[in-house]
């Protein structure tokens, strides 16, 4: 049996002309968003993608629209795909973050660590105080002692941090920030006092004043320590 060629060569180019057409994603987008539903053979295509496909387009569409508008001459097929790269760098970039975050998170936690095993703060002490207790005060305060113990094997010459009180589920009540420089010898301890407000209108500082010993959680968060020979270990915001 003989062939034609020239048949069969037209027919190829006919089948892939039809195909071409019938690809919705080689339809042109119109750059006024506000002329997509009028514009038939764009709507007519739009059926023929997928629901992520969809999406992505509309995503792109907005994005080219508060920016410097749509292109003329762009495709469904390259407005889609351009924005699927798009997509695919900023996840790559979300994980670059969290690995970033992450690795932060450890070397805070390592310095901590450092830290709180060079000096050891415990709550002595916490108490609601009458004003009447102090010619000073014009409202009722709290008292704390706190035991401060070094050890290291240096002398410290000072520390600043932050004492956090929670109640037994973990919320804070409250939080004092301190400053300790009277200096405390290799592997010895001291007791530091202090005092701060009590709001009475306040329903955690109200409820730190009542709280039993048994359920008052205590944390010590430090911000620097300082030693005599000038070397200081720091918590890097």
């Amino acid at each position: 049996m003989k062939f034609n060629l020239s048949l069969i060569s037209f027919g190829v180019i006919l089948v892939l002309l039809i195909s071409s057409c019938s690809d919705p994603k080689s339809t042109l987008v119109p750059t006024d968003i506000e002329q997509w539903d009028e514009d038939k053979k764009f709507t007519e295509a739009l059926e023929g993608l997928t629901k992520e496909e969809q999406e992505l387009l509309t995503v792109f569409a907005f994005t080219a629209f508060g920016e410097n508008g749509i292109e003329e001459g762009t495709t469904i097929g390259s407005a889609i795909d351009a924005q699927r790269l798009w997509a695919e760098e900023q996840a790559k970039e979300e994980i670059k973050q969290k690995a970033l975050a992450a690795e932060l998170k450890l070397k805070q936690l390592e310095k901590l660590k450092e830290m709180n095993s060079a000096l050891t703060v415990t709550l002595v002490s916490l108490e609601l105080r009458d004003e009447s207790t102090s010619p000073l005060r014009y409202s009722d305060y709290f008292a704390v002692k706190i035991g401060l113990r070094n050890n290291s094997e240096k002398s410290l010459a000072g520390a600043k941090g932050v004492l956090v009180f929670k109640d037994m589920f973990d919320d804070e009540l409250n939080k004092v920030r301190i400053s300790y420089d009277d200096g405390i010898s290799a592997n010895e301890s001291k007791i530091w006092s202090g005092t701060f407000n009590f709001n009475q209108f306040d329903g955690d500082e109200v409820k730190l004043a009542t709280i039993s010993t048994e359920k008052l959680q205590f944390e010590w968060l430090p911000t620097v320590l300082i030693f005599d020979d000038g070397s200081r270990i720091e918590m890097n915001n």
